[in-house]
């Protein structure tokens, strides 16, 4: 259940679509390949589908192996990308910080 809503956050409407809490820390953020927001059919495969199914559920079995290769894979990648960038045609990229709003 939380994976499903970890997986789900970056998909919510707004400033942050795209931003998990770590992303917005950093003020990056997933985009399509040309710069455009992600779908979120497309957010949904990156994040719930490749993130966790195909490289975490593995992970559990083969000591975290294909995950630590999916994350670091941009250490080496021409444009530092991540194989799930690659499959989702994504990039990550620097996002200006959302306003914040001072209540009372």
């Amino acid at each position: 259940m939380a994976t499903a809503l970890i997986g789900l956050l970056p998909a919510r409407r707004g400033a942050h679509r795209g931003q998990t809490f770590g992303k917005q820390v950093l003020d990056i953020g997933a985009v399509a390949q040309a710069g455009q927001r992600l779908s979120l059919g497309r957010l949904l495969v990156r994040e719930l589908v490749l993130k966790n199914f195909v490289f975490g559920l593995p992970s559990v079995f083969l000591l975290g192996v294909p995950a630590l290769v999916n994350y670091l894979w941009p250490l080496w990648d021409r444009r530092s990308r991540a194989i799930h960038d690659h499959i989702c045609a994504t990039r990550v990229v620097g996002q200006p910080r959302a306003p914040h709003f001072k209540t009372g």
